[in-house]
């Protein structure tokens, strides 16, 4: 860390959690995420039906598929491959690394909700620690319900985000 920032002026990285985990280690690094240009797309409002879509690593996956058993009037779908974000309502992701990736930031660049385990502006947030099942089922279920009933895109996070990864702000 000493010789990179003695030699290299700006460290850049994706995310506050990637920032605060460099810093730990000793490195320089300011967030400038890598640019997503979503100028030419037009919003695409929320499906008819709430439908939820799930990333997560094999550590969470007893407590999601508790989940999925105790809200049988939902649909959830699991991330394999490639899905478009209009078909979804909600990313619900759970991930060792706590690091926002480029899925993540496309479900909240066109107005879609994230439930994570990583703490960002305009998420909601659920702990990822798991004390018991039951605990962590609850906490999910209650974090879902919370935003069932929406029916308007995420305006907030679709500006904010749009904001943060233009492209002519990673030009300047």
């Amino acid at each position: 860390a000493k010789l990179l920032n003695a030699s290299v002026t700006l460290q850049f990285c994706e995310d506050h959690a990637t920032k605060e985990a460099l810093h730990k280690l000793g490195f320089n690094a300011v967030v400038l995420p890598l640019p997503l240009d979503f100028s030419e797309e037009k919003p695409v409002p929320l499906p008819e039906k709430f439908k939820v879509l799930v990333d997560v690593d094999a550590g969470y996956k007893v407590v999601f598929d508790s989940v999925k058993r105790a809200m049988p009037d939902v649909e959830f779908k699991e991330f394999v491959g490639s899905v478009s974000t209009d078909e979804v309502s909600v990313l619900v992701r759970f991930q060792n690394d706590r690091c926002i990736d480029l899925v993540t930031k496309k479900m909240l660049m066109s107005g879609r909700r994230v439930i994570s385990n990583i703490q960002s502006p305009f998420w909601g947030y659920v702990d990822g620690e798991i004390v018991s099942i039951e605990v962590a089922r609850a906490e999910l279920i209650s974090a879902i319900r919370a935003i069932q009933d929406e029916k308007e895109l995420n305006l907030d996070a679709m500006a904010y985000y749009q904001n943060l990864c233009s492209p002519d702000r990673f030009k300047a």
